[in-house]
């Protein structure tokens, strides 16, 4: 009678760690499930920050692809989309660079 009773409470000692393993799995599924959530979420904001960035450098958003990027590479890609050089300013000192080409052209001719 002893054994038996002995046996019994063995295995309900058994069922319990189970169950409380079960749970422990469920909670960490759970965990990781919320951390990648909240990295996606974090990844997507600050991407979509940063696209108005790059249509200000003077690219589009398709020829730089910016905004997956900036989701699949991390900080890769905002310090890629950081360091993206500015067509804007380029184009200006090129008509510059011509504007001053032309004065000096003219200037020779005189």
């Amino acid at each position: 009678m002893e054994r038996l009773l002995f046996a019994l409470t063995q295995q309900d000692v058994q069922l319990a760690e189970s169950d409380l393993s079960v749970i422990e799995t469920i909670i960490w599924i759970f965990v990781i499930a919320g951390a990648l959530a909240i990295l996606i979420f974090f990844r997507v904001l600050v991407a979509h920050i940063l696209c108005p960035l790059v249509l200000k450098k003077g690219y589009s958003l398709q020829e730089t692809k910016a905004f997956w990027k900036c989701f699949w590479l991390g900080i890769p890609g905002y310090i890629y989309v950081l360091a993206l050089p500015d067509r804007n300013l380029q184009m200006q000192n090129d008509l510059l660079i011509a504007a001053l080409q032309q004065i000096a052209a003219n200037n020779k001719k005189e």
